[in-house]
């Protein structure tokens, strides 16, 4: 319990920072799975996730380069652990961690983009 609390605290920052932001009606059991508001949710939910993923495989390609993996990681998992342990969090304590997540992501999205491109044969020239 004492660590998988901290753990779903941790999630709740990294996913639904962004919508704590809006003033969105909070999601109920009777509520419309198909209103504006919930749809609202799940894609900012979904934006945010993909950013965490594209940042965990940005992680994996700068591995060999320690001194900013630790520099950029570290600095997001101190932000993360500190602020998730604590019963107080709120998601704006983290927002100085988002341009760190935005380099990691990026540097994720390169190495995905490059590694999944379609490799064409250059043009064949015509006989003579």
């Amino acid at each position: 319990m004492w660590l998988l609390l901290p753990l779903r605290r941790a999630v709740r920052l990294w996913v639904n920072s962004r919508t704590e932001a809006f003033p969105l009606p909070a999601f109920s059991r009777g509520q419309n799975l198909f209103s504006p508001a919930v749809a609202l949710k799940v894609v900012l939910a979904t934006a945010n996730l993909t950013l965490v993923l594209f940042a965990v495989v940005g992680a994996w390609a700068s591995r060999h380069e320690t001194a900013i993996l630790v520099m950029l990681a570290g600095f997001i998992i101190y932000r993360t652990a500190v602020h998730a342990y604590f019963a107080g969090m709120e998601a704006r304590y983290v927002l100085e961690a988002f341009p760190a997540l935005y380099v990691l992501t990026a540097e994720g999205f390169g190495w995905t983009a490059g590694h999944i491109a379609i490799r064409r044969k250059p043009p064949l020239l015509h006989p003579r």
